[in-house]
C-alpha cells in the first residue's frame, strides 16, 4: 500500500536535490531519471569542458530505516559497475546511518 506513497517521495528527494544541486556547478544540461539499461541513474548531470564532455551520475537514495556500510557499498558498486559512462559518481544518502560511520 505504501509503495506508490513511498516511490513519490523518492522522486521529490530526487528534483529537491537535483534544483539544490544546480546553483553548486556550472554544468551544461541535467537529465532526472535518464533512460539507463539498469536504471540505477536517477540524475545525470552533464558539463563541457572545451572539447570534452564530462558525467556525473548521482544516485538518491532514502529511507526511513538506517543505512549500513554494506548496503552503502553495494548501492555504490552497482551504480559503477551499471552505468560505465560516467566520469564521476555520487552517492546521496536520506536517512540516518549506523553509529559505527559516524
Amino acid at each position: 500500500m505504501n509503495g506508490g506513497r513511498n516511490a513519490a517521495v523518492g522522486y521529490l528527494y530526487q528534483h529537491l536535490i537535483c534544483v539544490l544541486d544546480s546553483f553548486q556547478d556550472d554544468w551544461d544540461s541535467v537529465i532526472v531519471e535518464p533512460h539507463t539499461d539498469k536504471e540505477k541513474v536517477d540524475i545525470l548531470w552533464l558539463y563541457e569542458t572545451g572539447r570534452e564532455k564530462y558525467k556525473k551520475a548521482v544516485q538518491v537514495k532514502s529511507t526511513q530505516n538506517i543505512f549500513n556500510g554494506e548496503e552503502i557499498l553495494r548501492i555504490a558498486e552497482e551504480i559503477k559497475n551499471n552505468f560505465k559512462d560516467a566520469n564521476e559518481y555520487e552517492l546521496i544518502l536520506i536517512g540516518s546511518i549506523t553509529r559505527k560511520l559516524r
